[in-house]
Order: C-alpha cells, then structure tokens, then sequence
C-alpha cells in the first residue's frame, strides 16, 4: 500500500462523523436527502476547518446508488471510486502555492460560457 498522509487516513467518511461542522453537516445531509442540492457551493474559511473533507463527502453522497437519510453508504462502488480518488465525476483539487484554483482560468471560463450563451440567443 502506498503512503497516505495521517490526515487522509482518518479522514471522516460520512456525515455523521463528523465533528465542530454542525451547521454544515445538516444543511449538506438534508439537501441530498431531499435532493435540493443547489447548482453551486463554495466551501471557504482558513486552512485545517474541514473544507476539503465535507466537499468529498458531499461528493460522495451526491454520486452514491444507494444513500442512506442523506449518507453516503461506502460500500457501493461510486462510493469507492470518490474514496480512492478515480470517480469520472469528481475532480481533484487544483492546488496552485497560494490558491485551490487559478482564479483568472476560473473567471475565462465564466465570460467564455456566458459570450456562447449571448451569441446562441442572440437578443441580449
């Protein structure tokens, strides 16, 4: 087995174990047990807050076949794809040194979609 850092190795695998994200963890729980997951969440604060970990498994419930009251069951196999990080739909972070995502590709690609958007309708 390869290494993996301590922080991945413990990392919580569902909702329920989760700790000090209360707020988070019932508002991302009830939203797919409800399936009103909204288009776009962005996850911010300072580093070691559980960003990355409640985007993974908010990930991982959103692309499980059989969710348990908003859960993620962990044993399908969507489960273990998001888990071992090979999931088509999930991608990876973006790590750059000082941001998760270029914020200047992540702005082209906004007005980009959005110029295709006015150029297919025409009237705006």
């Amino acid at each position: 087995m390869a290494y993996q850092p301590l922080a991945r190795r413990y990392r919580p695998q569902d909702f329920s174990q989760l700790t000090g994200q209360r707020t988070a963890q019932l508002a991302l729980r009830n939203a797919v047990r409800l399936h009103k997951v909204a288009a776009a969440i962005i996850f911010t604060g300072i580093r070691g807050t559980g960003k990355t970990t409640l985007a993974r498994i908010l990930a991982r419930a959103l692309n499980c076949e059989q969710p348990r009251a908003g859960d993620p069951c962990l044993q399908c196999n969507s489960c273990a794809a998001v888990t071992d990080g090979c999931h088509e739909d999930v991608i990876p972070e973006f790590r750059t040194k000082t941001l998760i995502f270029p914020l200047d590709n992540f702005r082209s690609h906004i007005l980009c979609g959005f110029q295709a958007f006015v150029s297919r309708r025409g009237d705006l």
